[in-house]
């Protein structure tokens, strides 16, 4: 799969515009890593295309709010799910992370 393919499918918007809210940020970063079950394409820079830092990161404070964080899976700790992809490339206990967090959040939309 070309990288222009793997986009149209995973990608298909950069992570800046789907920071809305907290769903849409889960949904979007969800959506990247169950791309990443699929061999990442050539060309594809990690950096600044996670909609949940794009949504929360700051210089002075890290994280902090992030739904990841606020789980106590930062993905700063070695033994998060981001941690464990670091160290394995297996993607599956972000995207089960992620998965649970947005369900979360579109329960709480829904009440």
């Amino acid at each position: 799969m070309t990288l222009e393919q793997w986009k149209a499918i995973y990608y298909a918007i950069p992570a800046s515009e789907a920071v809305g809210s907290d769903a849409e940020a889960l949904e979007h970063s969800l959506w990247k890593w169950i791309g990443f079950r699929e061999k990442t394409p050539q060309g594809f820079n990690g950096m600044g295309t996670c909609a949940l830092c794009r949504r929360y990161y700051t210089s002075v404070s890290g994280c902090l709010g992030c739904p990841l964080g606020r789980a106590g899976k930062s993905c700063a700790e070695v033994n998060s799910p981001y941690g464990i992809f670091d160290k394995t490339g297996n993607p599956e206990p972000m995207i089960e992370a992620l998965a649970e967090l947005l369900d979360i959040e579109l329960a709480k939309e829904e009440i």
